[in-house]
């Protein structure tokens, strides 16, 4: 009877293999894969955060377009212990002077389960103060830490003029939905 029921279980995890797979590509796991290596390629201090934060998220490609109005849409994975936990939808809202578009990648680094948490809850919203370091070769991130995150933002293309504020929020869909 055990036998049986270990049987069941792997028929049941092997059928559900590739729904999950799908599921993780929705979020562009693989192209986050690629963005962490080329994270730590370019900055070594980010490449230790990978290893040492609480956990972090990674959008591999963020959209942005304004003219007055802005917004950005991206997805993206969630870490734990360098595993994916789950996926991510940002979307960020801006009001102000900003005109043009562009294509960034972005990883924000928790610093404790605290912080970490609230993507879990979908409590997370960071607000128009929030800052981020523009990763460059060469230049050496310092990582401070505000409120538990640390966010590090990668130009991808595009052109944009951007006086503007606004919020980001994320939504967390876990590996089983």
């Amino acid at each position: 009877m055990k036998t049986i029921k270990h049987i069941f279980i792997l028929i049941v995890l092997l059928a559900a293999a590739p729904a999950i797979a799908q599921d993780m590509e929705k979020f562009n796991y693989t192209e986050s894969q690629q963005a962490i290596e080329d994270y730590k390629a370019v900055d070594a201090a980010v490449a230790e955060l990978f290893n040492t934060a609480y956990g972090y998220a990674v959008f591999p490609s963020i959209g942005k377009g304004a003219v007055g109005i802005g917004g950005a849409a991206g997805k993206g994975i969630l870490y734990k212990d360098g595993k994916a936990v789950g996926g991510l939808q940002l979307t960020h809202v801006t009001v102000g002077l900003s005109l043009g578009g562009k294509k960034y990648s972005e990883v924000i680094f928790f610093q404790n389960e605290e912080a970490y948490n609230k993507v879990l809850q979908d409590d997370f919203k960071l607000s128009a103060d929030a800052s981020a370091v523009a990763l460059e070769k060469g230049a050496g991130v310092n990582a401070n830490f505000d409120n538990g995150m640390f966010i590090v933002t990668k130009p991808l293309g595009g052109l944009m003029f951007d006086a503007a504020v606004g919020g980001q929020k994320l939504e967390f869909h876990p590996l089983d939905q």
